[in-house]
């Protein structure tokens, strides 16, 4: 008999890159029995992965109060052998399921300390760090308790400093990219393009990126794929001189991403220098690199030396600097192609989804048995 497992998230969108794409995926293929309890709708079942939909709601209260408790009744009546969660939210109702008798990952994604440090919460000021440490410390209690962790980088297992841990990093899917490329082959001649697929908000650079194609005059286009966070920040990307060498395309399934990337020339991943970031390993920066695009990134001394051969570095809050690098990838052909070669290598020998998955799929039997 299968062994059941449920990923659960009140937060995440149901096609999730990591979540369902990868790791659900994954699962199935290995024999699992997988099911994905998530805000949603449509079809119960998907590339063999069961869905079980709570109604999506979209306020704050909703999203740290309502959805959880819906996911956490949606989730029991499951059974099943093994949950698997991926929201803060989530962590007293992982917690019921262990005291339950089942057994329960938890899915760290970022640094929730820094997270909350990075953000600005009306009435706590000055008590913030200290709000923030608090939590730290209610997230690292529970997690020496569950019976496994999982996280994205080493910087996050460092912090937490405990055994029951595993960094299954959130690598593209080569196999995919390898597919896209045989599909799609760029002519010499086609418009230089620059694309940033993810979310859009003001933390992320969007608008200093959308003001750098200003500085290129036309030499280069600008593609965004991903939703808009705010109204108020999209309007003022829109009101940018460089709006008018943009295309907005949305949010897209992800193989028409990947299309999107592929059939571009670069890839630009420009946050900003948050605590919460500053260590990170943005999914987006890898698939760029696995459809072999150089790239322009925020000049954070990790990613320097993480990406030191397949990117340019930039001040993410520079608009002109970001367009100095953009124009010297369009003009230099030697660079640009040295960077690509790097990229690729390095995605065909270090970072790849498919030997991420191996680490996840090891992790289950182990606590399954």
């Amino acid at each position: 008999m299968s062994i059941k497992v449920a990923h659960l998230s009140s937060h995440h969108p149901q096609l999730s890159v990591r979540i369902f794409k990868k790791q659900c995926i994954s699962l199935y293929n290995a024999g699992f029995d997988v099911t994905y309890v998530v805000p949603g709708t449509g079809d119960k079942i998907f590339d063999g992965v069961k869905f079980s939909f709570i109604r999506p709601g979209k306020n704050l209260f909703q999203r740290l109060v309502i959805k959880p408790y819906k996911i956490y009744k949606a989730a029991v009546k499951l059974n099943a052998d093994i949950y698997h969660f991926h929201d803060p939210e989530l962590i007293p109702y992982g917690y019921l399921l262990l005291k339950a008798g089942h057994k329960v990952i938890y899915d760290i994604h970022e640094d929730l300390e820094n997270k909350i440090k990075d953000r600005r919460i009306k009435g706590l000021g000055y008590l913030l760090p200290f709000f923030a440490a608090y939590v730290g410390k209610i997230e690292k209690y529970f997690c020496k308790r569950f019976t496994y962790n999982i996280t994205v980088n080493q910087d996050i297992k460092t912090k937490l400093n405990i055994k029951n841990v595993e960094i299954v990093t959130n690598y593209p899917i080569v196999e995919l990219f390898k597919r896209k490329e045989a599909d799609n082959v760029r002519s010499i001649n086609d418009e230089f393009t620059v694309v940033y697929a993810g979310l859009l908000n003001r933390i992320r650079g969007i608008k200093e990126i959308v003001d750098a194609m200003s500085f290129l005059r036309g030499t280069a286009r600008l593609l965004l794929l991903g939703k808009w966070q705010d109204k108020l920040y999209q309007d003022e990307c829109m009101h940018s001189e460089g709006w008018k060498y943009t295309e907005f395309k949305g949010f897209l399934p992800l193989e028409e991403a990947y299309d999107v990337i592929q059939n571009s020339d670069v890839g630009v991943v420009n946050f900003y220098p948050l605590k919460n970031h500053l260590f990170s390993m943005p999914n987006k920066a890898f698939e760029y690199m696995a459809a072999g695009k150089p790239m322009v990134m925020s000049n954070f001394d990790y990613w320097k030396d993480l990406f030191a051969d397949c990117a340019l570095f930039s001040n993410p809050e520079n608009s002109e600097e970001i367009a100095a690098n953009i124009e010297k990838l369009a003009s230099d052909r030697q660079l640009f192609n040295e960077l690509s070669k790097n990229a690729k290598f390095n995605i065909e020998n270090k970072y790849s989804w498919e030997s991420e998955s191996r680490k996840l799929i090891e992790a289950y039997r182990r606590i399954s048995c």
